[in-house]
C-alpha cells in the first residue's frame, strides 16, 4: 500500500443537547490509511480531539493545488476553512469569525 494524503476533519461532540457539533478544524497528512493518518496527526499534535471523519484525497492535479494551498501537517482552523470557502452555507453560520 503506498502513502498517500488524507484531509481528517474533527468535531466536538461531547456535547449531547447540540444538534449538529461543533467543528474544530481539519489537517492534510500523508499516512497509508486512515488509522495511521489519525495516529500521524496525534504524533504531529494536531489532532483537536473529538471525533474524525477522513478521506483520501484524489491524485488529480487540482487536489495537489488544494494540498499545496492549504499545507501539510498542520491545523486548519474552522475561521480559515472559513475564509477559504470550505464550509457549507450551514457550517459558515457556526463558525465564530473574531
Amino acid at each position: 500500500m503506498s502513502t498517500n494524503i488524507w484531509w481528517l476533519s474533527f468535531v466536538d461532540d461531547s456535547d449531547p443537547s447540540k444538534e449538529r457539533a461543533p467543528h474544530l478544524g481539519c489537517c492534510l497528512v500523508e499516512a497509508k490509511g486512515m488509522l495511521e493518518a489519525v495516529k500521524e496527526a496525534h504524533r504531529l499534535e494536531i489532532n483537536p480531539g473529538g471525533q474524525v471523519r477522513g478521506i483520501e484525497m484524489p491524485d488529480s492535479e487540482e487536489a495537489r493545488a488544494e494540498v499545496e494551498s492549504l499545507g501539510m501537517n498542520r491545523l486548519i482552523s474552522p475561521k480559515e476553512l472559513h475564509e477559504r470557502g470550505y464550509l457549507s452555507e450551514r457550517e459558515k453560520e457556526e463558525v465564530r469569525v473574531h
